[in-house]
């Protein structure tokens, strides 16, 4: 009598999932279109059709069963009486014999169902594999909320007797998979439910937890790295947001006197002496005073509580100036022009000037602001000029 169980390696008592599992599993490997050996996929396919059609069969696999098991002791004798006919189905015969040990009795199993029965073979296989039991009081949590959560992802090691098979327990983000915690050995009773029998690490697993921590470790060391860099100071600003103010369309309200000598020796820079406050910014104001005959004393004044100068420096006639590292905050610009034969009689200040820096939307560096106020009349201009007394200065 043909062995169909033997046929499709599986245990007489395995499910009919198991079955069909088997069948698919056989049909998908010996299939003539993949087979490198076409004559005999043709002849194996043909042994696993039959083996299938009947054990596929609840009726047909009862009878068949009843059958098989009437001529039990008849096939046993005839099968220890018989030599062995080719390599291929000792191998194959071996392979049976050595994977039915791996289980108890199967004479302990005659009042259990089929999942019952494959859940001892997978307890059996997972004790005797050093896996950690599984403890149903400790439920493996398997949701995520957003994409955030846990999963069990792949399938390998499929043990065809007991159906069992493991499993890697995945933290994931958006869905991804970023992160392996832990593998199990499970059972699929459906396409969407999973019984789990025990636990492991294997050399493996362990090995692809330690890549994972690295591939992490480096992505936050990167990020830290850089949002370090991007914060220090010494690092050019990049994208600059430029707010460019200068002179007023309409006359500016003082002018160098005509009349008068412009005062000489005068250097272009800081006057030494005087502080220079609000240093800790990316910003920049200019003073231009190229299109002048006289020199001129320039205050820049913070406006922000209790009004007072930052920067105090001189420009020569015909040069211009930059005040730089400007911290963010308001302010105006002060000054006068210096002559030889007296003092000025009137200064002037400009309009409240707002100086801002941001990051950047492209995460490359900081936006700064790049004032230019130019000490002359200029067409098209956006700020004026309002006299002050030489003591608002």
């Amino acid at each position: 009598m043909t062995d169909y169980y033997e046929i499709l390696e599986v245990h007489p008592k395995a499910s009919q999932e198991i079955i069909k599992k088997a069948y698919f599993t056989l049909a998908k490997k010996y299939h003539p279109d993949v087979y490198p050996d076409k004559e005999f996929a043709v002849k194996k396919m043909a042994i696993l059709n039959e083996a299938y059609d009947v054990l596929g069969n609840p009726d047909k696999r009862r009878a068949y069963d009843a059958q098989r098991n009437g001529t039990a002791s008849k096939t046993t004798q005839n099968n220890q009486s018989r030599n062995t006919s080719s390599s291929r189905r000792n191998s194959s015969q071996n392979t049976t014999e050595r994977q039915k040990q791996q289980y108890q009795d199967d004479s302990t199993y005659d009042d259990l169902s089929p999942l019952q029965i494959c859940i001892l073979r997978a307890l059996h296989l997972a004790k005797k594999n050093g896996e950690k039991i599984y403890n149903p009081e400790d439920p493996l949590t398997l949701r995520r909320v957003n994409g955030i959560g846990f999963t069990l992802i792949g399938k390998k090691e499929e043990d065809k007797y007991s159906g069992s098979y493991i499993k890697s327990y995945w933290f994931t983000i958006l869905w991804i998979p970023v992160f392996p915690i832990k593998e199990y050995r499970v059972l699929s009773p459906s396409l969407d439910s999973y019984i789990i029998i025990s636990s492991r690490r294997s050399s493996g697993f362990k090995l692809l937890q330690a890549v994972a921590f690295a591939i992490w470790g480096l992505i936050i060391f990167a990020g830290v790295s850089s949002s370090n860099s991007t914060s220090k100071k010494s690092q050019p600003p990049k994208a600059p947001y430029k707010a460019v103010n200068k002179a007023p369309a309409k006359a500016a309200p003082v002018k160098p006197a005509s009349k008068l000598t412009p005062k000489k020796g005068v250097v272009t820079g800081y006057v030494k002496g005087e502080p220079i406050k609000n240093n800790k910014g990316y910003s920049t104001i200019e003073v231009d005073n190229s299109q002048n005959s006289a020199p001129v004393y320039v205050r820049i004044w913070s406006l922000d509580g209790s009004p007072r100068p930052v920067r105090c420096f001189t420009i020569r006639e015909g040069e211009k100036f930059t005040a730089k590292n400007i911290t963010p905050g308001n302010y105006d610009v002060r000054f006068k022009y210096l002559y030889e034969e007296q003092d000025a009689k009137a200064g002037a200040k400009s309009q409240p000037v707002k100086i801002e820096e941001k990051p950047s939307p492209f995460g490359d560096g900081i936006q700064y602001t790049s004032y230019s106020l130019t000490l002359f009349t200029v067409r098209n201009g956006n700020t004026r000029m309002d006299e002050i007394s030489i003591d608002e200065i």
